[in-house]
Order: C-alpha cells, then sequence, then structure tokens
C-alpha cells in the first residue's frame, strides 16, 4: 500500500523535499470527520480532539465543496464554512520548501481566528525522515494556539487540487518550532 505521504508530496514538490517524501514509511490513518462520500484532505488526532478537513468527490471548479471540522471524538464542534460556499471564497493555501523538507498548509479565518491546518515533512534528525502536522489558530492579541498532530495526519493536501477548486495561493506561514522533531 502506498503511503498517505508519498503521491501528494511527490507531485507537489521537487529536488531534496521531494526525496524525503519517497522515503515516508505507510502509516494508519488518523481519525477523521469525513464521511464516506468525502475525501480525506487532512486528518489529525490532537488528543481530546480531532481536526479534519473533507472534500465532497465531485471537486471541480464550481462543484466543490470543502469543509473543516473540528471536535470531541464523539462531537463535531466546528463544521465550517457553510454548505455550498466556494472553497476559493474562505480558503488560502501555501507551500513552503526549506533545506530540511517542505510543508503544505490551508488557511481560513472564522470569527476574527485564524486557522491554519498544515503537514510537513524533513529530515530534522539526522538519517530520519518524519511526518508532522497540527493546527494553528491565531487571535488578535493573544499568542497562537499549536495543537500538533499525536502521531502522523492522513491527508491528501497538494496545491494542484487547491488550484483546482479555486483556493489561492496566499500569505505566510511558518513552521511551528514546538512541533518540529528534536533529538
Amino acid at each position: 500500500m502506498t503511503s498517505p505521504a508519498v503521491a501528494p508530496l511527490r507531485t507537489a514538490l521537487s529536488g531534496l523535499a521531494a526525496t524525503f517524501a519517497l522515503a515516508m514509511p505507510a502509516c494508519a490513518e488518523a481519525p477523521s470527520y469525513c464521511g464516506a462520500d468525502e475525501t480525506i484532505i487532512f486528518s489529525c488526532d490532537l488528543g481530546s480532539h480531532t481536526a479534519s478537513v473533507c472534500a465532497s468527490r465531485d471537486s471541480g471548479p464550481g462543484e466543490a465543496s470543502l469543509q473543516y471540522r473540528f471536535g470531541h471524538l464523539d462531537k463535531v464542534l466546528v463544521n465550517y464554512p457553510p454548505e455550498g460556499t466556494p472553497p476559493g471564497a474562505v480558503f488560502s493555501s501555501g507551500m513552503i520548501s526549506y533545506p530540511a523538507g517542505a510543508s503544505i498548509w490551508l488557511r481560513f479565518t472564522r470569527e476574527a481566528v485564524r486557522n491554519t491546518v498544515f503537514i510537513a515533512v524533513g529530515d530534522w534528525i539526522p538519517g530520519r525522515v518524519d511526518l508532522i502536522g497540527g493546527v494553528v489558530t491565531e487571535t488578535e492579541g493573544k499568542p497562537p494556539e499549536v495543537m500538533a498532530c499525536r502521531g502522523k495526519p492522513t491527508y491528501d493536501m497538494h496545491m494542484t487540487f487547491f488550484r483546482e477548486i479555486g483556493i489561492t495561493e496566499g500569505g505566510e506561514f511558518e513552521l511551528p518550532a514546538e512541533v518540529i522533531p528534536k533529538k
């Protein structure tokens, strides 16, 4: 079985970052709020919470549906945006390559809180390639809240897909230091 970490990064990244993506081992899927009729774009076990980004299977220009869902394992607390909202109207995305690897992120703002879902692959510890992910929430006047995935995230995040459904690249994102593996 091909790891969910391989295909999206293989097509989205080049050079050194692609080498890291190809080296990722297979991993079990994280819990998800996505239904059987949806594609898991991102899902992450955050401990007592789960964060998921789900896409409709009929994803294409003018047809796509993309939703962020967050909550306790047994109850969705946030389901955003409302059904029928074009993804490009509320989401932005980006990709960052750096010497140790690469990161892809998806962002939206809801009720004055900026939320960024991210995955990253890199060799922060020599001889080992790690896949990490999480959610960063930012509220004006407060320090960012970083929620790291416990275990590996499940994802199918790639810039080609985001462009196809009308999501533009924009903004900046810095991988939070607290999620980067340490020796």
